[in-house]
C-alpha cells in the first residue's frame, strides 16, 4: 500500500498510521550477511549523553547543519523519516529543526525510509572537540566543532558524501557561533558508499508493481535472447551455475565487471549508483558492447514480494537507467540470483552485478 499522509510543517504522524503502510516490526529484517541496518545500530549512533552539552550549543550545531540540509533537499517536496523510539536530545532537536524548515516529518518504528535521519555527536581525541554527523538516506554530513560552554566554533569544513550538489557555506558570525578559522568555512567531498550500513526504504511496491516488473523482465526482448532459453522464465543462479545466455556470451570477451549496491529492501538506484552508471556508459562502454545483469537479493527480507521480486526489480531499475542513457535494450541480458540466505562470495546480498562483454575481433 502506498503511504498517503498530509504534509504540514509541524505535523507528526501518529504511530497508528505506520500500521497502514509501514513495517510494524521493532527490528527490521535485512538482506545479506554484512547488512547492519537495525534499530540497535541507530541507537548506537545517538548522542553520548554522558558528555554534558549545553542546550544552546546543541541548538547552534543543529542550525548550522540545517543550513546545508536545506540546500540539498527541497522542503516543499521532501519528507524525512525519523525514529519514534530514539528520543535523545540531539535527535529531537534535529527533528524539530527540520519541521520548522518546512519538511514533512514521518515517524517510523524502525530504521526505515529513503530519507531516514540519524544524528550523532562524538567526542574526539582533542579536548572540547566534537564531531557531529547527520545522515539523511544516502547522504552524510560531518563537521567538527569546539564547544566552549554555550559557544560553538566550527573547526573543520563540512564533509559531505553521497551527493555532488553544490552548497554555499554561511560564513557569518552569529550569536553563540564564531568563525575563527577561514579554512573551516568550506566544503570537503568525501567518498561515501556504505556497504555495511544499508539505507532501507519503506516499500511502495504492491503486487501489481511486482507483476508488471516480472512481465517486463521476462518479455522476449530480442531474437538473440531466444537462443538460450526454452521459456520466458530466467533461472535462479543461486541454485545453478548455468548462465542463461551462455551461447551468446561464449563468443565474447568480458572486459569489465562491477556491482551496483542497493539499500536494504530497496529498488531505488539513488544518486551514487546513477553516477556509477553514467561513468560506465560514458567512459568504458563501446557502441557494440553487450551487458549482462544479475539482479540479487540474498538474505532475509521483510517485503511481501520476497527475494525474487527484489532481484528482478533491481535488475529492471538498472536496465531502465542504461536504456535511458542510450544503451540498446537488445544489448542487455537480465538474470537473477535470489534466496533467503547469503550466497557467500558468488553474488552480493543486495545489488546488481554488471558485466560488460565485447567482441574480441
Amino acid at each position: 500500500m502506498i503511504l498517503n499522509f498530509v504534509r504540514c510543517r509541524f505535523l507528526w504522524l501518529l504511530p497508528a498510521l505506520a500500521a497502514a503502510g509501514c513495517a510494524t516490526r521493532t527490528t527490521p529484517q535485512v538482506e545479506g550477511k554484512d547488512a547492519t541496518a537495525t534499530l540497535e545500530s541507530a541507537e548506537a549512533e545517538a548522542i553520548d549523553d554522558s558528555v554534558a552539552i549545553a542546550k544552546t550549543a546543541r541548538r547552534v550545531m543543529v542550525k548550522d547543519m540545517s543550513s546545508i540540509i536545506t540546500q540539498l533537499y527541497d522542503p516543499i517536496t521532501t519528507t524525512f523519516q525519523v525514529s519514534e523510539q530514539l528520543q535523545d536530545n540531539l535527535s529531537n532537536q534535529m527533528n524539530r529543526e527540520l519541521a520548522v524548515a518546512g519538511y514533512g516529518i514521518q515517524r517510523v518504528v524502525a530504521d526505515q525510509g529513503a530519507n531516514f535521519v540519524r544524528t550523532s555527536l562524538r567526542a574526539s581525541d582533542v579536548e572540547n572537540i566534537r564531531t557531529m554527523r547527520v545522515r539523511l538516506g544516502s547522504v552524510v554530513i560531518n563537521r567538527d566543532y569546539e564547544i566552549d560552554g554555550e559557544t560553538v566554533i566550527p573547526r573543520s569544513p563540512y564533509r559531505i558524501g553521497g551527493t555532488l550538489d553544490e552548497v554555499v557555506v554561511d560564513t557569518s558570525t552569529l550569536a553563540n557561533k564564531l568563525i575563527e578559522d577561514e579554512s573551516a568555512a568550506s566544503v570537503e567531498r568525501i567518498a561515501h558508499l556504505d556497504l555495511d550500513e544499508p539505507t532501507p526504504v519503506i516499500s511502495l511496491v504492491t503486487p501489481d508493481v511486482v507483476n508488471r516488473i516480472a512481465d517486463e523482465n521476462t518479455a522476449k526482448a530480442s531474437p538473440l535472447q531466444e537462443l538460450d532459453t526454452d521459456s520466458a522464465e530466467v533461472p535462479n543462479l543461486f541454485y545453478s551455475n548455468k548462465r542463461s545466455f551462455g551461447s551468446i556470451l561464449d563468443e565474447l570477451e568480458q572486459v569489465h565487471s562491477q556491482v551496483i549496491v542497493f539499500g536494504n529492501d530497496s529498488m531505488a538506484l539513488g544518486n551514487t549508483n546513477k553516477q556509477l552508471i553514467d561513468a560506465l556508459v560514458n567512459d568504458i562502454m563501446q557502441p557494440d558492447d553487450f551487458i549482462s545483469l544479475v539482479g540479487c537479493s540474498n538474505g532475509p527480507t521483510a517485503l511481501k514480494i520476497g527475494n525474487e521480486g527484489l532481484a528482478i526489480g533491481r535488475a529492471q531499475r538498472v536496465t531502465e537507467a542504461l536504456v535511458a542513457r542510450g544503451v540498446p535494450r537488445d544489448n542487455i541480458y537480465n538474470e537473477g540470483c535470489w534466496a533467503p540466505v547469503s550466497a557467500g562470495e558468488r553474488f552480493p546480498g543486495r545489488g546488481v552485478v554488471i558485466e560488460l562483454w565485447r567482441d574480441p575481433a
